[in-house]
């Protein structure tokens, strides 16, 4: 990828102790911040894919798999045509090279129903390895128009099931929420 990206040489990559990753993502710009973690992102994808004995792509389709996200990513972003629900794009060939087609998106097909006005919306989730019995949680919060108000994730070293995780995403979660903002909250 870093023929591709501007990402960190292995050499210049200092192990400074247990924040070392926050050490190196504040040195970089937002762009290239993104791209570190999105490769991180996908080697630990790949490394599930593999602890499962299923089939790890190559190198190549990784790379392609990495820079069609982070265009879906920018697309999103920018409002460029980009279905969220399906997950595509619309191509519009134009004087032979493919250009976006910018479509009005209705209301019905909204990817997130807002909370009320003066309200926030909780998203929460768990997740549960049963072979380690380790789990992980993440919350975020938003307000009506879409604003991010807080997110967090966290380890949970300790876990004897997916509902468990579940539970205790919502629990804490929940807990944070109510910690920072006053405002009642929907999940």
């Amino acid at each position: 990828m870093g023929e591709i990206w501007k990402i960190p040489a292995k050499e210049t990559i200092v192990n400074t102790g247990d924040e070392w990753l926050f050490d190196l993502l504040v040195t970089l710009a937002e762009e290239d911040r993104v791209k570190v973690l999105m490769i991180i992102w996908r080697n630990w994808q790949l490394r599930n894919d593999a602890m499962h004995d299923k089939t790890v792509p190559s190198v190549a389709v990784t790379s392609g798999f990495l820079q069609s996200y982070m265009l879906s990513l920018d697309q999103i972003k920018h409002d460029k045509g980009y279905d969220m629900l399906k997950g595509k794009r619309d191509l519009n060939p134009v004087g032979g090279g493919a250009q976006l087609r910018q479509e009005k998106r209705s209301q019905e097909h909204a990817p997130w129903p807002p909370p009320l006005e003066g309200w926030i919306a909780l998203s929460l989730d768990g997740s549960f390895d049963a072979e380690s019995h380790m789990a992980g949680a993440a919350m975020l919060a938003r307000n009506s128009r879409g604003e991010h108000i807080l997110s967090a994730c966290w380890f949970i070293p300790h876990c004897s099931s997916a509902f468990e995780a579940e539970c205790m995403a919502a629990r804490e979660g929940v807990s944070l929420a109510v910690q920072h903002s006053t405002l009642p909250m929907v999940i």
